[in-house]
């Protein structure tokens, strides 16, 4: 007799079979990478919609991506987001959110900020 460790599994009920199925699911969508759409809202530019790789927080309170920001400022003085005189056109880095971000997209093999450095030559 073979030990009851050792002893195949019972057969799988429809509930279980289905049960396997949605977790099998589940991993090879876990495995694909995220859709921008997907990605959350916070990582995205208000002016431009796409992610942020040197998001800033501007005197309104709200994060842009630094680049985007600069142009708004270039021919306004207004919050791109409320359209309120702005006091002051510093900007600060969000280096929270720019973590957060990195570590979205790191978990994710979602987009890549930054592209991987060129293979080193071979002689």
């Amino acid at each position: 007799a073979i030990p009851p460790s050792r002893a195949a599994p019972p057969p799988l009920g429809a509930d279980e079979r289905a049960l396997r199925d949605e977790l099998a699911a589940a991993k090879l969508a876990a495995s694909r990478p995220l859709q921008q759409s997907q990605l959350p809202t916070e990582f995205l530019c208000p002016i431009t919609r796409e992610v942020m790789d040197d998001p800033v927080i501007a005197a309104d309170g709200f994060t842009y991506e630094r680049r985007a920001l600069e142009r708004w400022l270039a021919s306004h003085a207004t919050s791109p987001q409320t359209n309120a005189r702005l006091p002051s056109r510093l900007l600060v880095p969000n280096r929270a959110l720019k973590a957060l971000i990195e570590a979205h997209l790191q978990a994710t093999n979602d987009l890549q900020l930054d592209p991987p450095p060129p293979p080193p030559h071979s002689r």
